[in-house]
């Protein structure tokens, strides 16, 4: 359905036209400069909380440098190859590791209680919509992904892979999400990242252990962004050697670390590009069905961006509000936000199908021509209206 490309910004360049896959192109780009920052957060905010002498801007230039030095010479073979290696050795280590926090850690009676940390609320279930919203919109666009969907031999063996990966990852994700209830409980007065803070009540040696699972994790994730930020430059300057196209992916990690280096939270980093991913995931995406006009897309697009201007300044009552919504300044655990993300998902869709119906119909190109451009962007013809 997706044609033979192996960047989202290829299919909507064949199915829609230049100006559709330069704006998925700036998106997936934005969301995966935030990630790396993201990522390199984490292991900064870490290395303050065990070692807090020391300066983070060590920790995170040593990640950033050493996953730059494979990518940049070995590409998505070498980031597939590490992830296999660096997979098996996380996830035993994530075994080890939490059932020595459970072993080591004393629970104060009646905290599961006192503190509420577990219980079901009315907060709880809009975080749950809104991050479900923002991560299934935002990992569309993370062109690791489709790298490795495109490099998947079969059809079979891709539908395989996914249901293995996430049997193996549901039960850890339930777990860390357990380790972070109790580091509340143990730290209520902590702002974010509980799971770190658990560590400040074991022993020294386990924190050297949580520090290699955490800078393996990040390792791991930082390979596979920079390999699709290389896939997603040469998709699109097709004129740039693919040497070229990982150093400039390699030279991105310069912002990506002074984003890092300010200590926002990381949960507010993945907030900011998640909302533009679901106000365009939609539109890009209903490609697939053949009466969405290319025009529509980009209408529906831009709909997108205005309900969220829209929505801050109807929230805060100031047009310059309505700037600042796109930055979450709220945060996840508000009903506003909840609100944000359904409106900024359907807002689109609706405004995409609609005008897709008021248009004549166009015929959708065949996905799965690859014809070489000439030009310093890959082939987009424009659409037959």
């Amino acid at each position: 359905m997706l044609g033979d490309g192996i960047t989202l910004s290829d299919y909507a360049a064949r199915r829609f036209g230049i100006v559709q896959q330069l704006y998925v192109a700036m998106i997936s780009l934005f969301y995966q400069l935030i990630s790396i920052a993201a990522e390199l957060t984490a292991i900064g905010q870490l290395m303050s909380l065990l070692a807090p002498n020391t300066h983070t801007l060590v920790s995170i230039i040593l990640v950033s440098f050493v996953t730059c030095c494979y990518t940049l010479f070995g590409g998505i073979k070498a980031s597939i190859a590490t992830d296999a290696v660096k997979g098996a050795f996380i996830l035993v280590l994530i075994i080890v590791v939490c059932i020595a926090m459970f072993t080591s850690v004393d629970i104060p009676a009646g905290s599961w209680s006192e503190t509420q940390v577990a219980a079901l609320t009315v907060v709880g279930f809009e975080s749950v919509i809104t991050l479900v919203i923002a991560v299934v919109s935002s990992n569309l666009f993370l062109t690791g992904f489709w790298l490795r969907t495109f490099s998947a031999k079969s059809t079979s063996d891709l539908h395989k892979a996914c249901g293995f990966a996430a049997l193996a990852a549901t039960p850890f994700i339930v777990l860390l999400g357990v380790t972070g209830m109790i580091g509340y409980i143990l730290h209520p007065d902590a702002t974010d990242s509980f799971f770190f803070q658990i560590l400040l009540n074991m022993n020294e040696a386990w924190g050297i252990v949580v520090l290699i699972v955490i800078a393996a994790l990040v390792s791991s994730t930082a390979d596979t962004i920079q390999t699709g930020m290389s896939a997603e430059i040469l998709t699109n300057f097709q004129s740039l050697s693919l040497f070229q196209a990982r150093a400039i992916s390699v030279f991105i990690n310069i912002p990506a670390i002074a984003i890092a280096m300010t200590g926002t939270s990381v949960l507010q980093l993945f907030l900011i590009a998640d909302l533009l991913c679901a106000a365009t995931v939609a539109p890009i995406f209903l490609g697939i069905w053949d009466r969405c006009h290319p025009y529509a897309v980009i209408v529906g697009c831009v709909s997108g961006l205005l309900t969220i201007f829209v929505c801050g300044w109807a929230h805060h009552g100031e047009f310059m509000d309505g700037f600042s919504e796109f930055v979450l300044a709220e945060g996840l655990f508000t009903t506003h936000s909840m609100i944000l993300f359904i409106a900024a998902l359907v807002v689109p869709f609706l405004v995409t199908v609609g005008l897709s119906f008021a248009l004549p119909p166009v015929k959708k190109p065949l996905l799965h021509v690859t014809p070489k451009s000439e030009s310093s962007f890959a082939h987009a013809p424009s659409p037959v209206v």
